[in-house]
């Protein structure tokens, strides 16, 4: 359920000027390390899990967009 509510593209009332996945953004800018430290800890605990691989993949790819 955390990762369903971080990976939204818009939250609940979203304006039209919300950049998209304002969630993690936020948790980015609160403190980097510890957020990736968090993500990284959680993709080693689902490494064997076929749906967790699908959104870890899902997460770096919206990193990627966020970061870019």
């Amino acid at each position: 359920r955390v990762l369903e509510f971080l990976i939204r593209r818009h939250s609940a009332d979203s304006s039209d000027e919300e950049e998209v996945f304002p969630f993690i953004r936020t948790l980015l800018h609160l403190d980097t390390r510890e957020f990736l430290n968090v993500l990284a800890m959680t993709f080693e605990d689902f490494k064997n899990d076929k749906q967790a691989l699908e959104y870890q993949q899902r997460i770096v790819d919206i990193l990627l967009q966020v970061c870019l």
